[in-house]
Parts: C-alpha cells; structure tokens; sequence
C-alpha cells in the first residue's frame, strides 16, 4: 500500500511539473544574450533607452474587463526618467493566461519601463520582458537611473 500511494503521488508530481513547463514556456523573452553579459547598469540604462517612458508610482485601482480580457492598472505618478508628464497613467494589459503581462496589485508602488504608447487611449503597456518591479525591488534601477523629476503635471 506504501508503495502504491508513493508511486501514486509521483505521478501526480510529474503531470504537475510538465503541465507548468508548458505554462513557462508559453511566455518567453526575446533575451539579449549580449545585453544580460553587459554590466546591470548598462543594461538599465538601454532599458531606459528603449522604453516609451521611465517612470515609479503607485497602483491606485485596477479595472477589469472580462468580456475584452484587458485590464487597466491607474497608477499615480511619483517620480519619471521619461516621457511622463501627466500625475496619473493607465496602464492597459490582457488577462489572457501566459501572455507575458506584468501583474500590478493595489496600492503596490512600482519603477515602470513603458514598452509602448497608445496615442489614441493615451495608454502605456508594460510587460515583464521590462525591468518593471516593485519598488523594493528596484534599488540598483533607481541608484543608476538617479534622482528622476517629481510630479506636479496635469491629470488625465
């Protein structure tokens, strides 16, 4: 009988272990292999070359929409690096399962690198293909990005 339930809660292991592994690899990067050997403050400061906009804030409210699978995170702006004028953004993504999007919770603060711009919603994207992180994640970004501008812009 031991060995039974042993035998049984490996396979159950295994199944687990090889649905997640489509799961992983259903999102993948286009990594850099040249830009991850560059030294990581090399590689912050092409993350902010690249990005639309360079910016921390905190998240103020999410709005899902389940029939579009698109949620939109409003974040208060606290600091840019650039491209941020405006005291509030909204960041538009999908709920679509593996899809690359960063997940952003409540009242978390945020260093955001934009990948892209909707001039038409006035809506940034990010992903986590971007260094975007929390806060608390983001001291080596923040030491080389240096002090930024605070904000006082328009609203949306």
């Amino acid at each position: 009988m031991r060995f039974r339930k042993k035998f049984v809660i490996g396979q159950i292991a295994f199944i687990c272990l090889l649905l997640l592994r489509n799961v992983a690899l259903a999102c993948s990067c286009d990594l850099d292999m040249k830009l991850l050997s560059k030294p990581e403050a090399e590689q912050i400061r092409i993350a902010q070359k690249r990005a639309k906009a360079v910016f921390s804030g905190q998240v103020i409210d999410i709005t899902v929409d389940e029939k579009s699978k698109s949620y939109w995170a409003r974040i208060k702006v606290q600091r840019s690096w650039k491209n941020t004028t405006f005291d509030e953004v909204i960041i538009r993504g999908t709920t679509i399962c593996c899809i690359c999007e960063y997940v952003f919770l409540p009242g978390e603060n945020y260093l955001i690198y934009a990948s892209d711009y909707d001039h038409a919603t006035k809506e940034y994207g990010t992903s986590i293909c971007t260094r975007t992180v929390t806060l608390a994640q983001a001291a080596t970004d923040l030491r080389v990005l240096g002090k930024g501008k605070t904000h006082s812009g328009d609203k949306r």
